[in-house]
């Protein structure tokens, strides 16, 4: 009896060498599991970089566009501005001299 019980605990030591042999590759495949996970993480992270550096590249165009069609609108309003106060001052002026031209020809009568 004593050589079978010897006999078994031999046999658990050589399972529990076993059993430590395949926690081991256990965490081998769950090391490369995981890198595999990370690897795939990683390629998404850099489509998503990528898409949103193109997005950006984008928006600064379209805001370099915009930038430029607001200078030129800018220059239209401040050539119409000038206009309108050059004929503010034309009419001012004419209305001014018909005043004058008007009392100089009621008061001569």
């Amino acid at each position: 009896m004593i050589a079978h019980t010897q006999k078994q605990f031999k046999d658990s030591l050589k399972w529990k060498e076993l059993d430590s042999l395949t926690i081991e590759r256990r965490l081998v495949v769950l090391g490369v599991r995981s890198l595999d996970y990370y690897i795939e993480l990683n390629n998404n992270q850099r489509m998503t970089i990528d898409t949103y550096a193109q997005l950006n590249a984008f928006n600064v165009r379209y805001i370099a566009q915009l930038e430029g069609l607001n200078a030129g609108l800018s220059e239209e309003l401040t050539e119409q501005l000038r206009a309108k106060k050059k004929w503010r001052n034309a009419t001012l002026l004419i209305g001014g001299a018909n005043v004058i031209f008007l009392t100089s020809f009621f008061l001569s009568r």
